[in-house]
């Protein structure tokens, strides 16, 4: 799905890659991710519609555990370095307890 563009030492993909990030990164490790996903139920599933509108993107429902889950196994999949995930203050105790099944 999507086509990698390579840009110097960089490889860029447009897709989900909740899915198939495995072939952007061709067994390589990012040493740096930074990430602003949508927080809560309610933002996940507007931007998944929107995804739909915009992208004509088959939509698939995910609840936001499963979701959350999903970006720290790739975090602890594909990232040697550092991981940036910017949240609100409101979502902190629901997405360290997320981490910790993941690094602790």
């Amino acid at each position: 799905m999507g086509t990698i563009i390579h840009i110097g030492n960089h490889r860029v993909k447009c897709g989900d890659l909740m899915e198939d990030i495995g072939d952007l990164m061709a067994g390589d490790r990012a040493f740096l991710l930074y990430s602003d996903p949508p927080w809560g139920q309610g933002n996940l599933n507007y931007w998944q519609t929107m995804n739909v509108k915009m992208n004509k993107a088959q939509r698939r429902d995910i609840p936001l555990g499963a979701f959350l889950d999903r970006i720290f196994e790739i975090i602890h999949e594909y990232v040697e370095g550092y991981a940036v995930i910017e949240y609100g203050v409101r979502w902190q105790e629901h997405i360290m307890e997320r981490a910790k099944r993941f690094f602790l």
